[in-house]
């Protein structure tokens, strides 16, 4: 999961269209994996997403004419990292899952 800061005005149907992404569409040849999209606020998008593809979110969000100012993931499958520093990882507990 992914907040993404953006700026510019979202063509018409854009968050449709980020929504749908995922039926058909391909980014440097591989068929892109599903994705969730909402606003957060006015600047702000949160993306769900299985599998991202390196360069993915910059990809969808200049498709319905949006740039992006920010970035940050919230969490990686299951796993919060609001509790991590950059840089910083750890182990699994045994009960957790991924």
């Amino acid at each position: 999961e992914v907040v993404v800061e953006v700026s510019g005005e979202i063509k018409p149907g854009g968050l449709e269209r980020l929504n749908r992404i995922d039926h058909g569409f391909t980014y440097r040849g591989a068929l892109l994996p599903p994705a969730k999209v909402s606003w957060q606020s006015e600047t702000r998008l949160r993306f769900a997403l299985k599998g991202e593809v390196p360069g993915q979110i910059a990809y969808m969000c200049d498709s319905v004419g949006l740039k992006i100012t920010a970035m940050k993931r919230l969490r990686v499958g299951r796993m919060p990292l609001s509790q991590l520093q950059p840089g910083q990882w750890r182990y699994l507990m045994p009960y957790e899952r991924f």
